[in-house]
């Protein structure tokens, strides 16, 4: 069977990964701030420094090329302590959608990623 891919989504090598920026390079990505990716690192290598396997993340986007990611909405940039491993494949940055319900006034929401 083919495993699941997001539509809009790359796959990289440490290249890609900046440790000194805390940066992944997408060239022309098309992301904006707060989007939401899915991260999947290769099995069995070791998955980026700061980074969990198979989490969710909101982009902080820093150029066309370029982007760092965070745990919440307009969040911190994670520092990045290694670039990961990759002698099984590469890793995989995917764009995902993020559904917000609204319930009472504008302030009082809950988010389902």
């Amino acid at each position: 069977t083919k495993a699941w891919r997001p539509p809009h989504s790359i796959k990289f090598d440490a290249t890609a990964v900046n440790l000194a920026n805390d940066t992944i390079t997408w060239v022309n990505h098309r992301m904006r701030d707060n989007d939401v990716v899915l991260y999947v690192p290769p099995s069995g290598d070791t998955q980026i420094g700061g980074l969990d396997r198979f989490d969710f993340y909101y982009v902080k986007r820093v150029d066309d090329d370029s982007f760092q990611l965070t745990t919440s909405r307009d969040g911190a940039a994670i520092n990045f302590t290694n670039t990961g491993s990759y002698n099984y494949g590469r890793a995989m940055i995917g764009m995902v959608y993020e559904i917000w319900r609204g319930r009472g006034n504008y302030r009082d929401y809950y988010g389902y990623a």
